[in-house]
């Protein structure tokens, strides 16, 4: 077997005739996730290079192999060889480029949501759960084994799946969203590694956005809702970054760098879409017990970063919910103005109106609050009112037909 299967992968290094002859259209690709399934390693990495020389050759095999669900068998082979190595100097596959690059092919051909092919062959629910279970578990399980190259595209492979709701549902029900987190901190750690370059940086902050995103909308969902404990595991380790006394050096190099910026832009983002959906008494313990207000005010006050600023503005709105008695604790709070005068006065227009909006959720039925925030809102609604008559001053403009001179 794996004397024929040498000749098929080396057949295919450059010839898409040859690939058609290997996989003739409309043939059935059933030996791969055989082989793939082999528990002899030999078989299984020589079944990997000649599934990558071939579908180096043809996006129409990445299609039929994505609709033969071989990702599937792939992220399972990969897993599998992962755990077995784990913490040995072994080098699976000859080298994790082949199996990362074949996934990551393969998954691309991955319909939109809702197309009748989106997931591939129909696997039952414990099988589909498995696979994400394995995917998200990769990043971790070979972080140390993969350059920045590999392990980003490894990342794009797993966004691929994670911003499915449906997958979403399936990480929330299975409880792994804290893998996720985990994949965000993996990714931060590359980020802070001293051997990465420009390119690499922008890359790597891409893929920190949209786990950002992917988490922000599980922590939305209701399967989240319904699975996640405001005492789990998973919240024990975002709500601390929020307290006061949260020691945020020992998470990361130091205070407020970059990579913190981002993963408390990640918190701020789940506690806030979690209060949304759950009782509001949660959110008055976490104003009157661990007085998390006061440290997002402070974090606040320290930084223009808009991102971070919006996440904080968002979640601050959610704690002020439950009642006016809540409402005027947060809004007492030292820091309280200069913060909202932080999202006021900040160029982005986006935070310009979440200072108004936040001002709006403290003050509701709460008269004091209103009075004390009266100064500051119509400095806002002026610089807002200020803004948009620019905007349509500009639109105005490039309205206007051009004057052509004549000699």
């Amino acid at each position: 077997m794996g004397a024929t299967l040498r000749c098929i992968g080396n057949a295919c290094v450059g010839n898409p005739q040859a690939c058609n002859q290997v996989i003739p259209s409309g043939s059935e690709l059933s030996w791969p996730a055989i082989l793939l399934n082999e528990r002899g390693t030999d078989i299984r990495d020589l079944a990997i290079k000649v599934l990558y020389n071939l579908c180096s050759q043809s996006e129409d095999i990445q299609k039929r192999c994505y609709e033969a669900s071989l990702h599937g068998s792939i992220i399972s082979a990969l897993h599998k060889q992962a755990k077995s190595v784990q913490g040995t100097k072994d080098d699976p596959f000859g080298g994790l480029s082949f199996p990362i690059d074949l996934l990551f092919w393969i998954s691309s051909q991955r319909p939109k949501e809702g197309d009748a092919t989106s997931n591939g062959q129909a696997d039952g629910p414990d099988d589909e759960q498995l696979r994400l279970r394995q995917l998200v578990e990769l990043p971790s399980l070979l972080a140390g084994d993969l350059d920045i190259d590999d392990f980003a595209t490894l990342l794009e492979v797993v966004l691929v799946f994670l911003r499915s709701p449906k997958n979403q549902a399936y990480l929330a029900e299975g409880k792994l969203t804290e893998a996720v987190w985990d994949i965000m901190n993996l990714n931060e750690n590359k980020l802070r590694g001293a051997d990465i370059d420009a390119d690499d940086q922008k890359l790597l902050v891409a893929l920190s956005t949209s786990l950002t995103w992917v988490l922000s909308d599980i922590a939305d969902s209701d399967a989240f809702k319904k699975s996640e404990d405001a005492e789990g595991t998973f919240m024990g380790r975002v709500l601390p970054l929020t307290t006061p006394d949260a020691n945020v050096s020992s998470c990361f190099s130091s205070d407020l760098d970059d990579g913190a910026i981002r993963l408390l832009s990640a918190a701020y983002q789940v506690i806030g879409n979690f209060l949304h959906n759950v009782d509001p008494q949660f959110a008055v313990s976490l104003v009157r017990d661990r007085r998390i207000h006061e440290r997002v005010f402070a974090i606040m006050v320290t930084t223009d970063n808009a991102d971070l600023l919006h996440s904080a503005a968002g979640l601050l709105i959610q704690l002020s919910r439950p009642s006016p008695e809540i409402r005027e604790t947060i809004s007492l709070d030292s820091k309280a103005i200069p913060a909202i005068e932080s999202l006021g006065s900040h160029s982005v227009q986006q935070l310009n109106q979440d200072a108004l909006m936040l001002m709006r959720a403290l003050g509701k039925d709460t008269p004091a609050v209103q009075e004390r925030f009266k100064p500051l809102a119509g400095e806002v609604m002026a610089t807002v009112a200020k803004a948009q008559q620019a905007a349509a001053a500009s639109d105005a403009q490039e309205g206007q037909p051009m004057l052509v001179g004549t000699n």
